[in-house]
């Protein structure tokens, strides 16, 4: 009986180590297979906004030359079902210029183990590592995993890629600076500063924040500089709205200024005549 029971358990150890030998197996050839081109399905939470042409051209060429010498990592969902899907975790420009070199079949390493909020993630730090991204592109990936629920919260997307919350919240910030900032940042990549960046995102005024913009990138400020100059921009503003007083009644609007010299009432007047007038 116990020789029954010892080879019994010498089986059941020699069934588990096959069963992983098999599984091993599997994940080698996981990582060295090859997928149909047209099989793969681009990150829907990829955020390179766009690509250098040129460069493409260039890497379609040294794959042609030297092979895909990296395999494109990619998430496996329903595996075996009509409603199998392969999405790109990263290598997008790889899988660009294969298909400009008219690959059918490119080399992949498949995960069946990435969840889509993992998939979202790895997309984006595979991205920031490479330095692929400018902050513009960034700060829209950072609003669109939280519009689209992907993450619930700034601490949470911050946890996810591994950065400190009060970095994506400034980047977030990003998106509210006026549309020609955004655009010189994206197309010249005139500064990567996201401290400075959301420092002039705190402006309301967009000239004067387009203003501040182009004084820090065209000289040789610091931070503090640049953050005193904002500062002196609102205690100029609150200076300004304490030398008058504005009170609408029932009848009438009083507005109360201090002495003004002969020019300076002469300028109040016709303004106000042509409110009147309007």
């Amino acid at each position: 009986m116990n020789e029954n029971k010892d080879n019994l358990k010498q089986k059941t150890g020699m069934m588990l180590k096959l069963e992983q030998k098999q599984k091993q197996k599997l994940l080698l050839d996981n990582s060295n297979s090859e997928l149909d081109i047209n099989k793969l399905i681009e990150n829907p939470y990829q955020p390179r906004l766009e690509m250098d042409e040129e460069k493409l051209l260039e890497l379609a060429t040294s794959i042609e030359e030297q092979g895909l010498i990296q395999p494109i990592p990619i998430a496996r969902y329903n595996a075996g079902k009509a409603n199998e899907e392969n999405i790109l975790i990263a290598g997008h420009r790889r899988l660009a210029a294969c298909k400009l070199n008219g690959y059918e079949k490119v080399k992949v390493n498949i995960r069946d183990d990435i969840s889509k909020q993992q998939l979202a993630a790895m997309a984006l730090i595979e991205n920031i590592q490479r330095e692929d991204l400018d902050v513009v592109e960034v700060a829209m990936q950072y609003a669109k995993l939280l519009e689209e629920g992907i993450f619930t919260s700034n601490r949470e997307l911050a946890k996810a890629i591994g950065i400190n919350e009060s970095t994506v919240s400034r980047t977030l910030n990003v998106n509210k600076l006026p549309q020609f900032i955004i655009n010189d940042v994206k197309s010249n990549r005139t500064t990567k500063d996201v401290i400075v960046l959301n420092a002039i995102s705190k402006i309301k005024n967009d000239e004067q924040a387009i203003e501040i913009y182009n004084w820090f990138i065209t000289t040789n400020v610091s931070r503090e500089e640049l953050t005193n100059k904002i500062k002196s921009l609102n205690t100029v503003k609150d200076k300004i709205t304490e030398l008058y007083t504005i009170k609408r009644g029932k009848k009438d609007t009083t507005i109360k200024l201090p002495i003004l010299n002969d020019e300076q009432y002469k300028k109040v007047e016709d303004f106000i005549k042509n409110i009147i007038n309007e």
